[in-house]
């Protein structure tokens, strides 16, 4: 009797034991998959994200597997030597494009297009130090802003506007232009131009809320090459919502939807778009973290000092400048890459 209690006894705990195993792998395989799993920090590509001016600066993709920055990055005699830098993400190598002189102040801009990186500057100490592969270096003096003119970060250059009847945003050379046409003071229309100015299509009707910078106004940021369409987004109200917009070049048609965000209210908010998510940077005066916006889940992506995100054309990885400003001049950041297409294959 007393083998049958204890056979019985042991067979429990044995069955107990295999139900703790079980629940601890299903535990195991139920957690969330951790961001940092799918970052890259390249420590020896030192550079400064905290740049104020959209296309005058920053990073800048030339292909899926290639960017382009200003960085420092060790020589063969261990010091730092300056300068935009094709970056490869897949191994951290890296070929020095353009030399920027350490020495002495120099004002200079750059920006990429697509085909042309844009270099600017009153120096004459910039120069071409190599060839670069599959775009051109185009280098400049600074140009002259005018009571006519505007920068487009789509053209990297000051672009005249074609004449004076109304608001105009200049899309890729090509492209032609954004239109505002002003109806009084509370409604704007919003058309495709042509270089000339001349409307093409309409566009949107939209009623204004304040003068200047209007509640909704129709923007565009940037080229998305995968899906052939800009995208951009409006100025946040108060509620902490934005109007997302997407101008697809077939056709020319135009999509738009609300976000709001309230529980990022204090401080600022870029937009990315990804492949079926949006990438979100939020500064404030202590930190500058970022997020995956995917349906109506946040996910925390950087916890510390991320900033200058920029996007892959496939729209699968993210570049970005890890380190907190912290009171300094000079190279404050690490270039950091998170592979969002590799993370998302994963349980959301």
């Amino acid at each position: 009797m007393s083998k049958i209690i204890l056979t019985s006894t042991l067979f429990k705990l044995i069955s107990r034991l295999m139900l703790l195993a079980c629940v601890g792998v299903l535990f195991g395989c139920s957690k969330p998959h951790d961001p940092k799993d799918y970052m890259k920090t390249f420590d020896h590509i030192l550079t400064d994200q905290y740049i104020e001016t959209p296309g005058q600066g920053g990073i800048y993709w030339v292909s899926n597997e290639q960017l382009v920055l200003e960085a420092r990055v060790k020589n063969d005699q261990g010091a730092l030597d300056r300068g935009i830098y094709q970056i490869d993400v897949r191994d951290g190598s890296y070929l020095k494009v353009v030399d920027i002189p350490d020495q002495g102040p120099i004002t200079y801009k750059f920006c990429f297009d697509g085909k042309v990186l844009h270099v600017t500057s009153a120096s004459s100490d910039i120069k071409v130090v190599n060839a670069s592969a599959g775009y051109e270096v185009d280098i400049r003096e600074l140009e002259k802003i005018t009571r006519t003119n505007a920068y487009s970060p789509l053209r990297c250059n000051f672009v005249e506007k074609p004449n004076k009847d109304a608001g105009y945003g200049a899309l890729r050379l090509g492209d032609g232009f954004i239109k505002h046409q002003w109806e009084g003071t509370e409604e704007v229309h919003v058309f495709l131009a042509d270089a000339g100015g001349n409307e093409l299509k309409k566009l949107v009707d939209q009623k204004v809320v304040r003068r200047g910078s209007p509640v909704g106004m129709f923007t565009l940021r940037y080229y998305l090459e995968e899906k052939n369409a800009y995208f951009g987004y409006s100025p946040w109200d108060r509620r902490t919502c934005t109007e997302l917009w997407w101008l697809y070049r077939d056709g020319w048609t135009v999509k738009n939807e609300e976000l709001c965000l309230p529980e990022l209210k204090y401080g600022s908010l870029l937009v990315h778009n990804l492949k079926d998510a949006l990438y979100l940077e939020h500064y404030t005066s202590k930190s500058a973290k970022t997020y995956i916006l995917k349906d109506t889940k946040k996910l925390l992506v950087e916890r510390r000092f991320g900033r200058g995100a920029s996007v892959s054309p496939d729209q699968c990885l993210i570049a970005y400048g890890e380190g907190d400003r912290g009171g300094t001049s000079g190279v404050r950041q690490k270039l950091k890459i998170f592979n969002y297409c590799e993370y998302q294959q994963r349980e959301y």
